[in-house]
């Protein structure tokens, strides 16, 4: 196991954003095939939009070492 603190922050805010980075395109691919097959907007697919965004956006900052 990793000792935290031998982790320096630029690598932590790298590994945050490839994590949020991927989870944000899985869920954007996830809602493409779901559109596809049940046309139309809901709520869960705006919550969902709004989810894969949010986690685009965090990784954006993460790689460019704001947060």
């Amino acid at each position: 196991m990793v000792n935290d603190h031998t982790i320096s922050r630029a690598i932590k805010g790298r590994i945050l954003a490839r994590t949020c980075g991927a989870f944000g395109v899985v869920l954007l691919v996830y809602l493409g095939l779901v559109s596809m097959a049940m046309p139309g907007w809901s709520p869960a697919k705006i919550a969902g939009l709004v989810a894969a965004s949010s986690f685009l956006v965090i990784a954006a900052i993460a790689w460019r070492g704001i947060a």
